[in-house]
């Protein structure tokens, strides 16, 4: 996948159309690169890829569950509440899903 900077419109088109292509040649995992809802840049539009984490979370169920056997993982900017976190959410089959709030900055955020 090559994630475009803060399109998060055009990375989950992208994102959903591998998911497809490598479920159905049969991958039980799919893990998508680090941010792949905005890529992980300096760029004027980052501040718009931040997404609802309830809203992210009812896509990635929705996405595992239509598409097939598979766990589907992937991390992105994630709005709860008040703060906004790296998240990393894994889907299930199932549709349960797992979350993990980066515990230290990933590398943009350490230069500051």
């Amino acid at each position: 996948m090559a994630p475009k900077a803060g399109d998060v419109e055009a990375n989950l088109a992208q994102a959903e159309q591998l998911i497809g292509e490598v479920i159905s040649r049969g991958a039980e995992w799919v893990l998508l690169p680090e941010m792949f809802t905005s890529a992980a840049a300096f760029h004027p539009d980052m501040a718009k890829a931040i997404r609802p984490l309830d809203r992210a979370l009812a896509q990635l169920r929705r996405n595992t569950a239509h598409k097939g056997n598979a766990v589907v993982g992937g991390s992105f900017l994630a709005q709860d509440g008040d703060q906004v976190y790296d998240a990393f959410l894994l889907a299930d089959p199932d549709g349960t899903t797992d979350r993990h709030d980066k515990d230290f900055p990933i590398y943009w955020e350490t230069c500051y």
